[in-house]
């Protein structure tokens, strides 16, 4: 599992390193430019084959990303490429490291082009007609939105030059901290950040230019961030397998939890049928689903594996609030799921609230319970128990007052300000969901696939959220790995049906052999 860094953590990062370990700043830029280096290394041959095709183009700003860039073209010309140097300053505005490394070049008697103007774009598009690769060292972390007229169409150029691009630490135009792209940024092949990963590198949009991120080794101590409280990171492959339920030879039902599903509804049957296969298949030991009455016999057929409670009707097909009562009294070791088809009604309203008052266990929250508990959000900071809330970006503008437009432009932020001010686990679904607790931990996940935007996803989320809660597994790592099962069984699915035509229930049978690979690895 990764740790990645915001901007200001990486910049006390790099304080440090200089002022408690002796590292000078300019030997750290030194080792960040072999970094990229290496990778052009990897990606364009050496042996003379085609003309020109050892040919690199390297494009710089004035800051410590350009710097980088003068490092890697000095490695470069040193290895025997032919760099063609694009500046996007004046060579007047360059300073401290990223100066020490321009003047060794100028010293070397690299020519180089300063693209300021119309006329110093043309010369630029020839350059890139002329070069076999690129390397982007235009801005760094530092760019916070805003470019000039001649970069956006320097950029546009790099992007329709059809030449494979080497982002220096972020892609040119990536707000490094959110991922944002305000106007036009580099469309990258490989992406060599340094140290650490940006947050930035693993949330929508920016995912889509980042294209192979690597890990520039720039020398840095590991000390100095396992000592730093990082506290956001991506999931992988090893955090799900640590994290799996063990089973012994001598275990039964009993000792892998009893989830109680709430929901069920005239026209959203579905959703709970879902969802319980999500808790079942997740390994919970035992499943009641409390549905309306009407509806039990229809879910029985559906999945004979789930015991059901019959709950009062309401005229419009939902659970009745009357009769909860009875339920509230059967919390007892049981984790409660509640809200995939429950309906918005004024009982289910009622229903929620009640029953969060009276959990003994961590409990799920999701789909119609999440419209539920808007006008009763308080109810969360006085619980005793914790709540793993699994709203999509719609549900999310819906709890905290704004628009999922906002919402989706501020992922990160808004699940970690939520999640400390309520006491939750907070899931905010998505491309690169997020997971988000009240101490301020945070995970990305990368597993998971455009075939997931299909209605009942979430639900069968909700349901393996609960199914691992029920195994007594901490909410955070249970809505955390939860969060990855769903998104590599979904990659799983997607690889053997396609995404067009995967459904729910698909990601739910892929499931186990998910479960099963991860074991394995």
């Amino acid at each position: 599992m990764g740790k990645v860094v915001s901007v200001e953590q990486m910049r006390d990062l790099d304080r440090r390193a200089v002022e408690e370990y002796n590292l000078p700043g300019v030997l750290l830029m030194e080792n960040a430019g072999i970094a990229v280096a290496k990778v052009v290394y990897g990606m364009l041959s050496l042996d003379g084959s085609e003309k020109g095709s050892n040919r690199v183009a390297v494009f710089a700003g004035k800051g410590n990303n350009g710097g980088d860039a003068f490092v890697a073209a000095r490695h470069l010309i040193n290895h025997g490429y032919d760099v063609r140097m694009f500046l996007l300053c004046h060579p007047d505005d360059i300073q401290g490291d990223a100066l020490i490394n321009w003047q060794i070049l100028r010293k070397m008697g690299l020519r180089y082009q300063m693209v300021l103007g119309e006329r110093d774009l043309n010369v630029a598009r020839v350059g890139l007609i002329n070069s076999a690769l690129v390397v982007d060292g235009i801005f760094g972390t530092g760019y916070q939105g805003k470019m000039d007229d001649i970069c956006k169409e320097m950029i546009r150029l790099i992007n329709e030059s059809n030449r494979p691009v080497v982002a220096i630490d972020v892609p040119s135009g990536i707000v490094a901290d959110t991922g944002a792209i305000e106007d036009i940024c580099i469309h990258s092949t490989k992406t060599v950040t340094m140290a650490l990963p940006k947050v930035g590198l693993y949330l929508e949009p920016a995912t889509t230019y980042v294209g192979d991120l690597v890990i520039g080794d720039i020398s840095m101590p590991a000390s100095l961030w396992e000592s730093a409280g990082i506290m956001r990171e991506v999931l992988d492959a090893d955090f799900a397998k640590t994290w799996l339920p063990k089973r012994s030879l001598t275990c039964h039902k009993g000792d892998f939890g009893h989830v109680l599903l709430v929901g069920a509804s005239k026209g959203l049957n579905g959703s709970a049928i879902l969802a319980a296969k999500g808790a079942l298949k997740a390994g919970a030991g035992l499943l009641t689903a409390a549905v309306p009455k009407q509806l039990a016999d229809v879910f029985s057929v559906a999945l004979p594996e789930a015991m059901t409670m019959r709950m009062n009707c309401s005229s419009g097909g939902t659970i009745a609030a009357s009769g909860i009562e009875d339920l509230t009294l059967r919390l007892e070791n049981k984790t409660l799921v509640i809200g995939p088809g429950l309906g918005r009604t004024e009982d289910s309203e009622q229903i929620v609230c009640q029953l969060l008052a009276a959990i003994q266990s961590p409990a799920v929250i999701d789909a119609d319970g999440l419209y539920a508990l808007k006008n009763h959000l308080p109810l969360l900071k006085g619980l005793e128990q914790t709540v793993v809330l699994t709203p999509h970006v719609g549900e999310m503008a819906y709890l905290t007052g704004t628009t999922p437009a906002y919402v989706q432009e501020h992922r990160l932020q808004v699940a970690e300000e939520f999640a400390k001010e309520y006491g939750v686990v907070l899931v905010l679904k998505g491309a690169r969901t997020i997971i988000a607790d009240k101490k301020g931990r945070v995970f990305i996940n990368p597993t998971g696939n455009p075939g997931l935007a299909t209605g009942g996803s979430g639900d069968l989320l909700a349901g393996i959220i609960g199914g691992l809660l029920a195994q007594k597994i901490t909410p955070t790592v249970a809505a955390a790995l939860g969060v990855y099962l769903h998104g590599y069984a979904a990659d799983l699915a997607c690889a053997r049906l396609g995404q067009w035509s995967m459904l729910p229930s698909d990601v739910a049978d892929f499931l186990g052999q998910a479960m099963l690979a991860l074991s394995e690895k």
